[in-house]
């Protein structure tokens, strides 16, 4: 998944979101996602509990229209747990917060 911008500053960003899904709205793994950014980018998939204490991400479907190599922002996330009780949507690319988050959980 490529996003404008830094890979370093979103693979950042969904780890701070996935830590909340999990820690504060008690998400139950897998969690499964799609995005879809303003320019036509989709990608869906699925996070699961890897080996070795971390995340695993599985993308299940990319979509690029032609000529198009990045995500534009805004771009929304919807997230399900596996219980599929619980779900949450997350924008990224809004302007700042207090906390300095460009991204709102919903």
């Amino acid at each position: 998944m490529k996003l404008s911008g830094s890979l370093q500053e979103a693979s950042d960003q969904m780890g701070r979101i996935l830590a909340h899904l999990l820690s504060v709205d008690h998400f139950i793994l897998p969690i499964r996602f799609a995005i879809v950014s303003s320019n036509g980018v989709v990608v869906a998939g699925e996070h699961i509990d890897g080996d070795d204490g971390y995340l695993e991400t599985t993308f299940l479907v990319e979509y690029f229209p032609e000529g198009t190599q990045l995500m534009d922002t805004p771009i929304n996330i919807m997230f399900t747990d596996s219980t599929g009780n619980k779900a949450a949507r997350v924008k990224l690319g809004t302007v700042e917060d207090e906390g300095g988050e460009n991204f709102t959980i919903h």
